[in-house]
């Protein structure tokens, strides 16, 4: 990515709404609202050299980012700049922790090796079953012959026993493979796995308690000081609060998977 230009003189970028922003940030480069505007102003111009500025800028001051990283690969693809965009996924998939960015990779490879109406060749479909696999062991994300059908079980179980968004249609899901694949064996598969699957149920209704009161309490989806707001002060204590629940071990793991988590 190139370095900024615009951002970094005092040249005005002929756009009256994003010489604003930037004067802002020149007072206060933590301003996480005025970065926002200013990337919505240059994504809705046709200035490519304030665009990449100021992203550039950006995630100079963000680089840990997940939003602004799988914003800007999305925007890279969109242009057909696949050499940038694999370089940021290169440099960031295991350095940043987010779901966002994965889900980003996942997609541009599902859009790499798949062709709808087509039926996929082998090669492709082994590139993209590593694809989920790596993408469920980073972010504990879900994705839907012997072989294929292991790793879909296995998937499947894993996905069930993680407190995933809609993870009761994950699990409807995974009952219909295995009734489908031995109507008679299915019980005896879905009777081992059910444990975890009420643990990851219970957890996640926990978790959304949290996860909602976070939402509802965040300002800005960038980081800035704080002033120490009521809302800010509400915003760190829902924080402690799940960390206090995480801390807790609500899915009784062991060991690494523990430690991981």
């Amino acid at each position: 990515m190139e370095q900024p230009t615009l951002l970094s003189s005092k040249q005005s970028t002929g756009i009256p709404e994003a010489d604003m922003y930037k004067k802002r940030l020149e007072r206060s480069p933590h301003d996480a609202s005025a970065w926002m505007g200013l990337l919505r102003v240059a994504r809705s111009s046709n200035n490519d050299e304030l665009l990449y500025a100021a992203y550039s800028s950006a995630l100079a001051q963000y680089p840990s980012s997940g939003h602004l990283l799988a914003t800007f690969v999305e925007l890279e693809l969109s242009r057909g700049n696949k050499s940038s965009a694999e370089s940021i996924f290169n440099n960031n998939l295991f350095n940043v922790p987010s779901i966002e960015l994965w889900q980003s990779y996942l997609g541009y490879v599902l859009k790499a090796n798949v062709e709808a109406g087509v039926d996929v060749p082998p090669e492709n479909r082994s590139t993209v079953m590593e694809c989920f696999k790596l993408v469920l062991d980073n972010t504990h994300a879900p994705y839907e012959e012997q072989q294929r059908t292991d790793l879909l079980r296995e998937t499947y179980q894993t996905a069930v026993s993680i407190p995933l968004l809609r993870v009761e249609e994950i699990w409807k899901s995974y009952d219909a493979f295995e009734t489908r694949v031995d109507r008679m064996g299915a019980k005896q598969q879905l009777s081992k796995i059910s444990p975890s699957y009420m643990t990851a149920r219970t957890a996640l209704r926990e978790m959304s308690r949290f996860w909602d009161t976070i939402r509802a309490t965040q300002s800005n989806t960038l980081p800035q000081p704080p002033t120490w707001t009521a809302r800010e002060v509400e915003h760190l204590d829902a924080w402690k609060r799940y960390l206090k629940w995480e801390v807790s071990n609500p899915l009784r793991l062991g060991g690494p998977d523990a430690h991981k988590r």
